[in-house]
């Protein structure tokens, strides 16, 4: 644990030295994690552990800690990249290839761990421990008790898995009224085992009818209360889990509509002076216009391992000499949304088809500010033909490559941006004379009554 607590911190830290948005690493997952690492701690290495072999209250209240603290406050704390960033990089690269889409250790773990499958282990495994004689045997024998521990929080693990859908994202996020009836299916099942064992006229776990009774409890009475807290505090902590994604689900949704709306104000708002910018960075800056959007697109949402690509291209057509390439990466959240994805490495390469020997590599800079999600390369090519277009693209989600092929044509000697900037410019003179010249019937800015202007 102490190892598993290190390496959480220091990838945290590292997160928050290279991201600026802190969306991965938040001070609320590191509460989270070491939260869950402490009651892990506080089931297996405390008194509880010794007073689990003589009273089957702490046993019980050991195994809830296990199953209902410790593993979704883990997975709350979203383990898997942050600790990955803590490795040195060759690791790192081995881990995250083998999660790349397509592997077969993907599709394995995939195919191993649907939420159905999850659901099954974890029951099974639960109510098949409170057996007669797997439980007095595992009280009775210390490395089968420490293989029921083991299962108990393996299969917990798995269990709040698409409960909390931490990372890797090996399956589609479950809607939020599936969690909660993936969670409600729990209370049956466990409130009819706990109500037996409370129930039972006779000590079921005739283990501790053979230890001296020192706490004032007879063998029946513990038991009776073991199986009460089995049935009514597990059951309870899997309903206040329901009713938290219950919760969560109505914030989500009003918050994705306050965003809509937001959005839409916005772009209404935006309309016109993104036109006037367009425009203006046609003149000043053509390859700044042609980027994000304003170029030629080349990919659209193309997936590219776990993130989806587009890419432009300018100026339009390629020729002889400097290439731009803008791109954009995004990746789906847990609610379908997609977001923009900063802090990867974009590296494109430029090759004529065929000679692979003669490629250009250009490393992408990632844009800041409004642009976040936007990265930029510049290359110079050589000759003319058709090239073809890698972008490479490795982040601690995972690695992902796309191609394409543009067409370069020879030099030109004539400056298209300079003569359609002139020609625009003109344009826009020519406009603002004859706003000019229809406001002259004014008088003090209203108009003059006999002109054109006093019809408006």
């Amino acid at each position: 644990m102490g190892m598993f607590a290190a390496l959480y911190g220091f990838g945290w830290w590292r997160v928050r030295q290279q991201s600026r948005r802190h969306r991965l690493a938040t001070r609320w997952r590191l509460a989270s994690y070491y939260g869950g690492l402490f009651s892990l701690a506080l089931a297996l290495l405390s008194p509880i552990d010794l007073l689990g072999g003589q009273l089957l209250i702490m046993h019980m209240v050991q195994h809830k800690i296990l199953v209902m603290l410790a593993a979704p406050l883990l997975w709350l704390g979203n383990p898997f990249p942050i600790i990955l960033w803590a490795l040195p990089l060759p690791a790192r690269r081995s881990f995250t290839t083998l999660l790349v889409r397509d592997s077969f250790f993907r599709r394995l773990l995939t195919a191993a761990t649907q939420p159905i499958i999850c659901w099954l282990l974890f029951v099974f495994t639960y109510i098949g421990w409170h057996d007669v004689g797997l439980y007095n045997l595992a009280l009775r024998v210390p490395w089968v008790h420490d293989i029921e521990h083991i299962t108990f929080f393996g299969t917990a693990l798995l269990f709040w898995w698409p409960v909390v859908n931490g990372a890797p994202h090996l399956h589609k996020a479950l809607p939020y009224w599936v969690r909660i009836i993936y969670l409600i299916a729990f209370v049956p099942p466990n409130a009819i085992a706990g109500f037996a064992i409370a129930n039972s006229p006779d000590v079921i776990y005739t283990y501790y009818a053979s230890v001296p009774r020192i706490w004032g409890f007879s063998a029946i009475e513990d038991q009776a209360w073991g199986g009460a807290i089995m049935w009514i505090w597990s059951s309870e902590m899997m309903i206040q889990a329901a009713i938290i994604m219950l919760g969560v689900s109505f914030y989500r949704e009003k918050r994705q509509k306050t965003a809509q709306e937001r959005n839409q104000q916005r772009k209404r708002g935006m309309l016109v002076g993104t036109i006037v910018a367009v425009a203006l960075a046609a003149i000043f800056h053509p390859a700044g216009a042609e980027a994000h959007g304003g170029g030629t697109p080349q990919l659209s949402n193309v997936p590219a391992g776990p993130y989806h690509l587009f890419a432009w291209t300018s100026p339009e057509p390629w020729r002889v000499g400097s290439a731009h390439t803008t791109v954009a990466i995004t990746k789906l959240l847990d609610d379908g949304q997609e977001t923009p994805v900063s802090g990867v490495q974009v590296m494109v390469i430029y090759a004529p088809v065929g000679q692979p020997a003669q490629a250009v590599r250009a490393t992408a800079v990632e844009q800041t500010g409004a642009k976040t999600g936007f990265y930029e390369a510049d290359a110079v090519l050589p000759a003319a033909g058709e090239w073809q277009v890698a972008v490479e693209v490795s982040g601690i989600d995972g690695n992902g490559s796309v191609l394409f092929r543009v067409q370069v044509l020879p030099a030109n000697s004539f400056n298209w941006w300079l003569i359609g900037g002139g020609v625009l410019v003109a344009l826009v003179a020519i406009g603002v004379w004859g706003t000019r010249k229809r406001g002259a019937g004014t008088i003090n800015g209203r108009p003059e009554r006999g002109t054109a202007g006093s019809v408006l």
